[in-house]
């Protein structure tokens, strides 16, 4: 070839330039077959794409969380029903003098719900309408006030009507049976205590009684038998005597005893005489208490 025809060769080359190279395919991965090369490029993913996210959806914000309800509000804890009404442990009504209203005292306890209201119903006449007045609360329970001025004078009638916060009620007397008050005069007034629910059984164990009776007879016999042995070491202690002879009851070998013997015999005298004076203390003792016991058993039932 010419030198002329080589340099027209390559000037045609400088400006037709050949297209870009494809870039490599990426490696398959482990354990996957290689793609056939068919000799096209793969296709490119979209330039305007966002990449998949990672946060979690958002929750339903028109459902409550748990434990609330559907005002997101905690539920309500349903409150403590009082059906017991107070209870009335001391009433006083005093009507001492002409010239002041009666006054009235009374101690009321209610351990649910509280006491609201004490309040007197009264009138002067076993017929007619009541009036009312309501005491005042005071510390533990106490509640004080004053009826109408001048129905002390004529006497009256009252009944009590008190209530706790939930509305239960509770009565001292009715509308239809009221309590009456004399007229003013010394020391006039009525009281009303809380009943006393009654004593199953005598206030002191019968055994008590017995157990005592029991110490008193037992006493009682050793101090005879100490009493015995005493009368008997006096007689041996005096056998010389002839009061002591006539009896007959003393042999005659005590009449000559030695100063040893006659020793012992007023020792044993001196302990049967403390022992019959102590156990005759103690067995009266005993028998004065069964005999009070009993006698207390009694007047209480």
């Amino acid at each position: 070839m010419t030198p002329l025809l080589v340099t027209i060769a390559l000037a045609v080359s400088a400006q037709d330039p050949a297209p870009p190279a494809a870039p490599p395919a990426p490696a398959p991965a482990a354990g996957e077959a290689a793609p056939a090369d068919d000799g096209s490029a793969p296709p490119a993913a979209p330039a305007d794409e966002p990449p998949p996210s990672l946060e979690a959806a958002p929750a339903d914000a028109d459902q409550p969380p748990p434990g609330l309800d559907e005002n997101f509000q905690a539920p309500a804890v349903p409150p403590v029903v009082d059906t017991t009404p107070p209870s009335i442990e001391d009433f006083a009504v005093a009507a001492g003098s002409p010239d002041a209203p009666p006054r009235v005292t009374a101690v009321v306890t209610d351990d649910a719900s509280g006491v609201d209201q004490v309040r007197v119903y009264f009138r002067t006449s076993t017929a007619g309408p009541f009036s009312y007045a309501d005491l005042a609360a005071g510390d533990g329970g106490l509640f004080v006030g004053s009826l109408g001025m001048g129905i002390q004078r004529t006497g009256f009638f009252y009944y009590v009507e008190v209530k706790d916060a939930a509305g239960n009620a509770e009565l001292l007397g009715h509308a239809d049976r009221p309590i009456f008050i004399p007229a003013a005069g010394p020391s006039v007034g009525k009281t009303y205590e809380k009943p006393v629910p009654p004593r199953e059984g005598p206030p002191i164990a019968t055994y008590w009684v017995a157990l005592a009776y029991g110490i008193g007879i037992v006493s009682l016999a050793g101090a005879s038998v100490a009493a015995f042995d005493l009368t008997r070491t006096m007689l041996i202690l005096n056998a010389n005597q002839p009061w002591v002879s006539s009896l007959g009851i003393i042999d005659d070998e005590f009449k000559s005893i030695s100063a040893g013997t006659r020793q012992q015999f007023q020792t044993a005298a001196i302990l049967d005489s403390a022992a019959a004076g102590i156990l005759a203390v103690i067995g009266v003792a005993a028998f004065s208490t069964g005999t009070g016991l009993l006698i207390y058993n009694a007047l209480e039932e």
